[in-house]
């Protein structure tokens, strides 16, 4: 697949840099990997991005993570496979990404609420904040159209499979 317009992300290496440091911040805050990474998995799959959907799986895999757990990321209000406290998660994730479609997209009950014991460090942690390098590298590789039909490789990173 031919990019339309050069990718930012090689253009402005240092914008790159600042969100890789803020993703490695929110790594040293005590977060759940577990959490964080099923976040980060809900919100690539919100997002529509094919190389951090890609990337978030075989992460949640080498983590020891379920196939069942994995593979029902997308559906978890209806499966039995997550904990309260990882549902809370997910539901304020969702709710941080899709805040377009919603005149109140993130309501009490879904942030720091429900689920979260209350803790606002716990929920701040818990949505699409901690993941601003995905969110936002997500964005970045999405505008030139690099990401459609690609897939991480551990040892290669980004490669296009069409």
């Amino acid at each position: 697949m031919q990019s339309r317009i050069k990718n930012p992300a090689g253009l402005f290496p240092d914008a790159m840099q600042a969100l890789m440091a803020l993703h490695a911040a929110v790594e040293k805050s005590g977060l759940s990997p577990t959490i964080s990474g099923l976040v980060h998995m809900r919100v690539s799959q919100v997002n529509g991005c094919s190389v951090c959907v890609d990337l978030g799986w075989r992460q949640l895999k080498r983590a020891g993570e379920k196939d069942e757990r994995i593979f029902c990321v997308s559906a978890w209000r209806d499966t039995p496979y997550f904990t309260e406290a990882e549902r809370a998660a997910l539901a304020l994730a969702e709710a941080a990404t899709r805040v377009a479609d919603s005149p109140d997209p993130v309501p009490d009950q879904v942030g720091c609420g429900e689920g979260m014991g209350g803790d606002a460090r716990n929920c701040e942690l818990a949505g699409p904040p901690t993941r601003p390098s995905q969110k936002c590298g997500g964005r970045v590789c999405w505008a030139p159209q690099k990401t459609r039909g690609a897939v991480w490789l551990p040892d290669e990173g980004m490669i296009c499979v069409r």
